[in-house]
């Protein structure tokens, strides 16, 4: 009856719960249909109180562990969340303009140290505690409401782990990749670790799925529910990788014009009598090339 602990509570909850229907189903061997009825009914009358609210419990003790993970994540970088990524991108999009029109870098684009603000260690607890709230979810929720409380779980999970943490790692990840044409170093390529990364959340996610949620709904009307808000999220996703796969690239391509620019006219091309040579084109294929 204690439910300040909420994650004993649902443990011992669930337990109870699975031994009295196991106990039931043993039972019946020695009774009747009658007394099969009677026996459900006494087990629906024993816990009905606690069944009625426990997707409620499980929904909120689920939002404040992943929170919780999410905080102490953020803690250990000595990290700080930054501003609505909308803000950020103007931002860029602002220096970009400045720097084009006006031929000045405005500023320091920050990297974090390479820092990716993205962990498979942080993804694999969150979806470890996920899971052990859908298999209790599968037990404890009727017939009827086991589609929706497992879509409701889901989303949480959802929130937390693709749109808290690897949306937002994606939008920093998208800001600290550098201007081009702004740098006489090559461009540091972090951006490649954000993918690898989010590919590995993905898969993932989709795995614990494919297991513990489709199976749940893949027969009822909330199976197009959970299709539509999984696209949704992968089109986002894909787009913003896209994004800054394409930034990255243009980095290293502008990187390349500038020391073309600035390096070869030194030497070749700004010779009247130039002894441009076929050693002198190979110097500089493998910046094309790679």
């Amino acid at each position: 009856d204690d439910k300040r602990d909420e994650e004993k509570y649902l443990k011992t909850l669930y337990e109870l719960y699975s031994r009295t229907l196991k106990l039931s189903t043993d039972l019946q061997h020695y009774m009747s249909a009658m007394d099969d009825d009677l026996l459900n009914k006494l087990t629906q009358q024993i816990f009905q109180k606690h069944l009625a609210t426990y997707v409620e419990i499980e929904s909120q003790f689920l939002t404040r562990k992943c929170a919780s993970e999410l905080e102490k994540f953020y803690a250990s970088k000595n990290h700080q969340k930054k501003p609505a990524e909308r803000f950020q991108e103007l931002k860029r999009d602002m220096q970009e303009l400045i720097r084009t029109k006006a031929n000045i870098n405005i500023a320091q684009v920050e990297d974090y140290g390479g820092e990716t603000f993205l962990s498979e260690e942080l993804a694999i607890k969150m979806l470890q505690d996920a899971n052990a709230s859908l298999k209790r979810c599968r037990v404890l929720s009727n017939e009827t409401d086991l589609p929706t409380n497992i879509i409701k779980l889901n989303d949480i999970l959802l929130k937390y782990l693709m749109h808290e943490h690897a949306t937002y790692a994606l939008g920093l990840g998208l800001n600290i990749i550098p201007i081009a044409d702004t740098g006489r170093q090559f461009p540091h390529l972090y951006f490649f670790d954000v993918v690898q990364k989010t590919n590995i959340i993905v898969h993932l996610l989709e795995d614990q799925c494919n297991t513990s949620v489709v199976p749940c709904v893949i027969n009822t009307p909330k199976y197009s529910e959970y299709i539509f808000k999984k696209r949704t999220l992968m089109e986002q996703i894909e787009a913003k990788l896209d994004q800054g796969l394409d930034r990255t690239l243009n980095a290293v391509i502008g990187w390349v014009k500038l020391y073309l620019t600035n390096e070869q006219k030194k030497t070749d091309y700004n010779k009247p009598d130039s002894d441009f040579t076929l050693t002198s084109a190979i110097f500089f294929c493998p910046f094309w090339g790679s």
